[in-house]
């Protein structure tokens, strides 16, 4: 084969000639490129008939409108409870870690700190806080999710057998 002969590539459905040197091998890339690129928006657009992409949507969307139903059930009538119990509002439990810092003022044996009567007047005095009330609030919606997805998979898992079921029994 002499310098001038380049080989025939052949892709698909089409031969071209190979041009010799760097330029030539530019032009080999781009041309992967090129059939790569729409090798992927084909997989893409197979992955998106098949209806996976409309069920997660709907799965993120549902997911979204449900945690704000948790929160809501958490935050208005769990915590409200819980705070009888413990004197004051889940929002406003926490302890002050940096208490005889920020609490005491120099020569005085007053307590300042009890004048606080929410987490943000604590914050806004420099206090730094342990907030607990509000960790425990987020355990419990983690736990309310968490049963209810429970749930409903099992729910779906006992559907799903009986159709089986059904099935096997219509084949017999």
């Amino acid at each position: 084969m002499s310098a001038e002969t380049t080989p025939l590539i052949a892709s698909g459905s089409e031969v071209r000639q190979r041009r010799p040197g760097v330029q030539g091998e530019l032009a080999e890339l781009g041309h992967n490129a090129k059939e790569g690129v729409s090798s992927f928006f084909a997989d893409w657009v197979e992955f998106i008939k098949k209806g996976n992409v409309v069920d997660l949507a709907v799965g993120i969307i549902m997911g979204g409108a449900f945690g704000g139903v948790v929160s809501s059930f958490v935050d208005d009538l769990v915590s409200p409870v819980l705070g009888l119990f413990i004197g004051h509002s889940l929002d406003n439990a926490y302890f002050i870690l940096n208490r005889k810092k920020v609490c005491f003022e120099p020569g005085s044996d007053e307590d300042i700190c009890s004048k606080w009567k929410t987490l943000a007047e604590a914050k806004a005095a420099g206090a730094i806080t342990w907030n607990y009330g509000r960790f425990i609030q987020i355990v419990i919606n983690f736990l309310v999710v968490s049963m209810v997805i429970f749930f409903f998979v099992k729910g779906y898992q006992r559907l799903k057998e009986g159709t089986k079921k059904k099935d096997v029994e219509s084949k017999e």
